[in-house]
């Protein structure tokens, strides 16, 4: 992720801003959407442009996540499954 401001006291706000956001959520409800853990791996300065005036800074987040999938309305449902056995 990529936090950029003009100068560098507003980028460290950013910066600070975004890591409290990212780490400082709710526990139940980063559950709720699969992520099982989120840690800051890593916070590298960007160069700024020489024409350009915005400084940057990369973070980078380890994330442990569970793909979750919302059970769907079904169309037909199986009632009863047929067993066919033949026991000679």
């Amino acid at each position: 992720m990529t936090v950029s401001a003009n100068d560098a006291d507003a980028l460290n706000a950013a910066v600070v801003a975004v890591k409290g956001t990212c780490l400082g959520a709710d526990r139940a409800s980063l559950l709720e959407k699969g992520i099982l853990r989120i840690t800051l791996a890593d916070v590298v300065p960007q160069a700024a442009g020489v024409e350009d005036t915005t400084l940057e800074r990369a973070l980078t987040f380890d994330v442990l996540y569970e793909f979750l999938k919302g059970p769907e309305e079904a169309e037909d449902v199986i009632v009863e499954v047929p067993i066919n056995l033949d026991t000679n």
